[in-house]
């Protein structure tokens, strides 16, 4: 016959209540929060004007990486594209070669700069008037921010200097981009435009005064 063990309910409810925390002594992880406190010291100051490169990136990827350090990453990710312009400006498949960026986390962080030249290009819906050299300055960088390569690009304006249309003539190297005469005019013809403003992001610094000078003269001469 079978030996029958009786065990009194209280016995058996109190083991299970006590276990966990009398058993087993629990602590909490150092990294508890981290992000938390990353997040509230953004509020508290309104921007990220006192974070650094690595620590503004770390945040960045808090929302395309849900778990996991992403402080070494941001660190990894610096370390082989120079500084936080270069990972940004970075192809999705060039920043997949760090480790601990997939697919999703690498689409996420190029979609910055795209995103910023969006809403710098809503803020400068047509008409609108460029009225001096910061306007027209503020209106080009809407549109080449964060370019990868060099390119030209033709804004047309009216008598009054409002907007028009705008048109990419050309895209080119990391290093140089053509301007073509019969397109920029094609251009301004297209709109009939009053005047054209010149915009070209060159990748290399160097002068560009005679390109300048040369290609206005080319420009003159095709309009005549």
């Amino acid at each position: 016959m079978d030996e029958i063990w009786y065990v009194e309910p209280d016995a058996v409810m109190k083991e299970a209540a006590r276990s966990p925390y009398e058993k087993t002594e629990m602590t909490e992880h150092p990294g508890t929060g981290h992000r938390q406190r990353v997040r509230d010291r953004f509020v508290k100051e309104n921007g990220l004007d006192s974070f650094q490169e690595h620590e503004v990136l770390e945040m960045l990827l808090f929302y395309a990486k849900p778990r996991g350090d992403t402080k070494g990453i941001a660190k990894d990710l610096l370390e082989n594209f120079g500084n936080l312009k270069g990972v940004l400006e970075a192809r999705p498949e060039q920043l997949q070669t760090v480790k601990g960026v997939g697919e999703s986390q690498a689409v996420f962080i190029s979609m910055m700069l795209p995103l910023t030249r969006y809403c710098q290009k809503m803020e400068m819906t047509n008409p609108k008037q460029i009225a001096n050299r910061h306007d027209l300055e503020a209106y080009c960088k809407s549109m080449l921010m964060g370019r990868r390569v060099e390119e030209f690009h033709v804004i047309c304006v009216d008598a009054q200097c409002r907007v028009l249309g705008t048109r990419r003539v050309s895209e080119g190297s990391l290093s140089e981009v053509n301007a073509y005469p019969r397109l920029v005019m094609e251009s301004a013809l297209a709109y009939n435009a009053h005047s054209v403003f010149f915009c070209h992001n060159p990748i290399r610094a160097e002068p560009a005064g005679r390109a300048r000078r040369t290609l206005r003269r080319r420009c003159s001469c095709s309009g005549r």
